[in-house]
């Protein structure tokens, strides 16, 4: 059983089903959070959540919702996060079939530790969210909402701001289940964003772009 949806109600359904599911079905999820997920199937489970759940998170996406934005190649390449358990080893029994299907499909698979997994996708998935969310509500109240922006900003205008429209209710969840991270990285970015403004006329700027460009050869 796969729990794909918001994570306040993955988290709900995993203590809800987790103790009335078949004993020999796996329950997994591919909710952007995973400690409270964990946390959850240790209620829903007990003593057997390391054998009947594995928390899962693959990192793709759009941000568009329903049939009409299906992609068979969606996770052809894509990082799909696993979270066990302590204790669990997810290259065996049901845990080993699941990971045998996320590869068919096209996926690299990477195992960590739930709040790991919390840390860095506040950084790599969510701050880039909450960016994209940030820039493109300044442009509305700075321009209105009715300016061609995005034709007139070009390519990079149109990248930084596509995620802005994915849904409230998704990331309202994320946020409160990750929000000691997201917050932290937030501070973070607000603090780098404060100093290459005091910096704009300074040889500071060239070098905050030196170290922007090791991220890129780092790739």
């Amino acid at each position: 059983m796969v729990l794909a949806a918001p994570v306040g109600v993955i988290v709900e359904s995993v203590r809800t089903l987790g103790p009335i599911l078949g004993a020999s079905t796996l329950m997994t999820d591919v909710g952007s959070t995973k400690a409270a997920v964990l946390k959850a199937a240790v209620t829903g489970f007990g003593k057997n959540a390391g054998k009947r759940f594995l928390g899962g998170h693959p990192m793709a996406g759009k941000e568009t919702a329903g049939i009409e934005g299906a992609d068979a190649d969606l996770f052809q390449g894509a990082a799909w996060f696993l979270t066990p358990l302590p204790g669990q080893n997810i290259l065996t029994g049901k845990s080993g079939e699941w990971v045998g299907w996320i590869e068919k499909i096209g996926a690299r698979v990477a195992s960590m530790e739930a709040q790991q997994h919390d840390r860095l996708c506040a950084w790599i998935s969510h701050l880039p969210q909450m960016i994209s969310t940030g820039l493109a509500a300044a442009l509305v109240e700075e321009f209105g909402a009715d300016l061609p922006l995005l034709e007139a900003g070009g390519r990079a205008l149109r990248e930084m701001t596509r995620i802005a429209a994915s849904p409230y209710s998704m990331w309202r969840d994320i946020a409160l289940t990750n929000k000691k991270h997201l917050s932290h990285a937030l501070l973070q970015m607000e603090q780098k964003l404060a100093h290459i403004r005091q910096n704009l006329g300074e040889r500071e700027l060239g070098t905050e772009f030196e170290v922007a460009h090791r991220l890129k050869k780092g790739l």
